[in-house]
């Protein structure tokens, strides 16, 4: 699996990611789907569907309307992440508070 999916152990899952985060990787895998974690702060993720649709959450925000993938958008660090994931190139960056 690619960093950032839900491939670390529960143990590592319960230490590393908010709770929204969690429950999304809980339930995915029941519905199909799979999930791609920020890795650095477990904040922000995309929903894969098994139709190839794509739901971006950060968190509370769960894209119900457009408002998680606007918060993504707006925020560099979140968005140059899931560009590069997506096959886009982006310039070098460090991510930072």
């Amino acid at each position: 699996m690619k960093k950032g999916t839900h491939s670390k152990s529960k143990k590592a899952n319960k230490l590393n990611h908010p709770f929204v985060t969690e429950i999304i990787l809980r339930i995915a895998p029941q519905i199909g789907a799979k999930v791609l974690v920020e890795p650095e702060y477990g904040y922000v993720g995309c929903v894969i569907f098994r139709n190839g649709r794509k739901v971006l959450f950060r968190g509370t925000n769960l894209n119900i309307n457009p408002l998680g993938s606007s918060e993504i958008a707006r925020d560099k660090g979140y968005a140059d992440f899931f560009l590069k994931h997506f096959g886009y190139k982006t310039p070098k960056n460090q991510t930072f508070f």
